[in-house]
């Protein structure tokens, strides 16, 4: 295992956004996710649930994309504890079949382990990721 500072797991959070701005989800898995990462949808979806290991987060997120494209603007990367980032962005996406804009504030947790993206717990605000991160207040 390797000892990753804040600084170094905020970056591995922001180029996996920036891989996933260019080339979607496998440009974000280029980046580098752990085998056995985990992506927790957002707890306010009606089917909201855990995706375990890499090929299983990718089709979850491919699901979403195809329902959804979407880019990720970062607005913000907060290192948490040892080993988290959270990572505040606005969504800019179209609906797939309606081509109906969307624009929504979005935040992710994301657990960052040797170097690699091991868990994603996604939030549809701000609020909640910070209140997940234990900063709200």
């Amino acid at each position: 295992m390797r000892n990753m500072s804040a600084a170094d797991n905020v970056e591995v959070a922001r180029r996996s956004f920036a891989g996933w701005n260019e080339g979607g989800v496998q440009g974000s898995r280029d980046v580098g996710w752990t085998d056995d990462t985990e992506f927790h949808d957002p707890p306010s979806l009606p089917d909201a649930a855990v995706h375990r290991g890499a090929d299983a987060v990718a089709a979850r997120l491919k699901e979403l994309t195809d329902l959804l494209p979407n880019q990720l603007e970062v607005l913000d990367a907060i290192a948490v504890g040892e080993d988290e980032v959270l990572m505040i962005a606005q969504f800019h996406g179209e609906g797939g079949s309606s081509g109906t804009p969307v624009e929504q504030q979005v935040s992710a947790l994301m657990q960052i382990t040797d170097g690699k993206v091991s868990r994603w717990r996604v939030f549809m605000s701000a609020e909640e990721g910070r209140a997940a991160a234990g900063l709200s207040g």
